[in-house]
Formats: structure tokens, sequence, C-alpha cells
């Protein structure tokens, strides 16, 4: 109880009055229960101004508006990096909703990317069907993206058809700790790209970041070797995205819309390698 209720109780108490200071207890109930009334249309107010400013149309004269976006024209105020922070009956429920919506902009905002994914799965699908093996590797989440690659290529993604050579480099906890420990964590890919990695190979980095130094090192071993690099990034794409042959990046800044649209470039390159590589699709 607040101390200048509880005071108010007590000195009613005191002067025979208990009234006066219950009385103060329900208004100030009251307004709690009209906070909260309150807080729920501010969600909503809020939600729809983010959304908003989501769909205003990019300056064609370059103006401030220009300015303070990126080359999709989205504003640097994602629609999708905003929630609701406050813990309340329906903060979740806004949540959970403001997420769907936000995976829907952001994958309005990656359809210009078709091309250039396209571009990626064919220059893979070329590899693949002239014998080369592909080699992938992530951290965290990229890991099991990395991992879903390979696993969709040595067994299958849409029809039967004979198994192809990919190999996650992100898999073999042995091999990540012993390098890890005898080396360094940036090593951990780069020397098995180095063991595994030849010319006409491919190497799928996924990085949200583009900035893991492992990621990088990865890199600069496989272009030593002239193998192919292909990267589904996100954010501003880092240093990686300059590194690659094909980069694939996100247009969001939140991480988990980032994987999302990872999860479907996966597809959409596992697509063009069973339709080009194996015609299977």
């Amino acid at each position: 109880m607040p101390r200048e209720v509880s005071q108010n109780v007590e000195g009613g108490e005191k002067n025979g009055n208990r009234e006066d200071g219950l009385c103060e207890i329900g208004k100030l109930n009251q307004e709690v229960f009209r906070k909260k009334r309150e807080w729920g249309i501010l969600f909503y107010q809020a939600a729809e101004f983010v959304e908003n400013i989501e769909h205003q149309p990019k300056n064609e004269e370059g103006g401030d508006d220009e300015k303070e976006g990126n080359e999709h024209g989205a504003p640097k105020i994602f629609f999708d990096d905003f929630h609701f922070p406050c813990e309340c009956r329906y903060s979740i429920q806004m949540n959970l909703a403001h997420d769907l919506s936000a995976l829907e902009e952001t994958v309005k905002r990656c359809h210009s990317m078709v091309p250039a994914v396209e571009a990626a799965g064919r220059a893979l699908a070329e590899r693949v069907k002239a014998g080369g093996k592909v080699l992938t590797c992530g951290n965290g989440g990229s890991a099991a993206d990395s991992m879903h690659f390979a696993e969709e290529m040595t067994g299958r993604y849409r029809g039967n058809r004979r198994a192809l050579p990919a190999l996650a480099l992100c898999a073999d906890g042995s091999a990540l700790t012993c390098i890890a420990n005898d080396w360094s964590f940036e090593d951990v890919f780069s020397r098995q790209v180095e063991a595994f990695g030849q010319k006409g190979d491919v190497l799928i980095v996924f990085s949200t970041s583009g900035k893991s130094p492992n990621i990088v090192k990865a890199i600069g071993v496989a272009k030593s070797r002239n193998m192919l690099v292909i990267g589904a990034l996100g954010k501003d794409g880092g240093l990686v995205k300059s590194m690659c042959d094909h980069a694939i990046v996100v247009p969001s800044e939140d991480t988990s819309r980032i994987q999302e649209v990872h999860g479907w470039l996966i597809h959409a390159w596992l697509e063009c390698v069973e339709a080009l590589a194996v015609g299977k699709s």
C-alpha cells in the first residue's frame, strides 16, 4: 500500500474515522484501473503510428525522407523492431500479432530481392551440377540454418533424387571444440574450409549481422581456393557483404525477421538446385 494512503488510513483509525482511509484506497484502485484502460488504448495508438510510418512513400526527389531511410525506402524505425514493453493483459497477444504483421512487412520489402536470389541459386546449381560440394556455416540460430540446408542436400527437398554433397561446418562438436581450444574460435570454420574446400566448391554463410570474425575468416580461405561464396545476411550486410560473390541482405534490423527470411532463402536455393542440377523440382 502506498505510504500516503497508509498514513491516511492510520490517521482515520486514530480519529475513529476509518472510512476516510478506505475511501482513499477505493479512489486509488479506480485510478489504477483507469490507467490500465489508457495503457491499452496507448498500445493500439502506438502500433498504428509506427505502421503508418512504415507505409510512408519514399521521397522520389531525394529529400529528407530519403536520407532517413535505406536503399529499400523503409525508414530507420522499422515496424518489425517495435514491441510493447509493458506487461498487461493485452501486451503478449498484441506483440504476437505485431510480429506476424512485421514479418509480412519484411516479406514485402524482400520482393525486390528475387532476381538476386535466383542468380545466387543458379550459380549454386551450376557448381553442384559440375560435381562441386557445398560447405555451410553460421553461429547460433544461423548454425541451425546452415545444418538445415546441408541435410536437405544430402537427404531431399521436394522429390526423391540422388544425394548431393553438402557439409555443415558447425555440426561436428569435436572438431569445433578442438579447433576453438587449440587455435581460436575465429578459426572454427576456416580450418574446416582449408581441410575440405576445393576449387569449384561452394561456401554458403548465414549471418544476421555479417560481422562474425569466424565467418569473415572462413570466406577468406574459401576465396583463396577459388570457391563460390554465397551469403544470407541481414541489417547492412557488414563486412561479409563485400566479400561474397552473391550477397542477399534481408532489409530488416530485427534478427527474428532476418532469420525467418533466411528460412525462405534455404528453400529457394534448394528449389534451384533440384530444378537445375538434377531436374527433380
